[in-house]
């Protein structure tokens, strides 16, 4: 058998490496491509690299990137002899601790200009109160709510 003939049987798998931010879409893509259910392409989705497909073509393999690339996702073919390890990609990392410190010095902030806006209130300064209270209650709930949990 020639070098020739085995490089025409080898079929080529694409890749979602980059979903990009256009999920919806992306989705409904994957379901008319594979024929899977929803739930099946959202984890595909999470799953990255994941195998989307694979092509006897190598220009269909392209074209299905480039499609792919439209919707702003990431894509790469490989032979199938070679193949991505799937969802091997590495998971966002969790929040610095220095980021958690800001957001509790935020929150800490957001309750002392609560304090400071009653301060205000009490001495007759009615708006500028009012004003200190609200945004201590915004900084203070907004940075509370972000506060890792972990």
């Amino acid at each position: 058998m020639s070098m020739h003939a085995s490089r025409e049987r080898v079929r080529h798998a694409v890749y979602l490496v980059d979903p990009g931010p256009l999920g919806a879409p992306l989705i409904m893509f994957l379901e008319r491509l594979t024929g899977m259910s929803t739930a099946e392409c959202v984890e595909m989705v999470r799953r990255i690299p994941s195998l989307i497909f694979v092509c006897d073509d190598p220009q269909e393999a392209n074209e299905l990137v480039a499609r792919l690339r439209e919707l702003k996702a990431l894509a790469v073919v490989r032979p199938t002899d070679r193949p991505l390890k799937e969802g091997s990609a590495p998971v966002d990392a969790p929040r610095a601790s220095g980021q958690r410190l800001f957001d509790a010095l935020m929150t800490l902030l957001g309750l002392v200009q609560i304090g400071i806006g009653i301060f205000w209130w009490m001495e007759g300064r009615l708006l500028a109160g009012a004003a200190g209270v609200l945004l201590g209650l915004v900084v203070a709930a907004y940075f509370t709510y972000r506060f890792p949990r972990d």
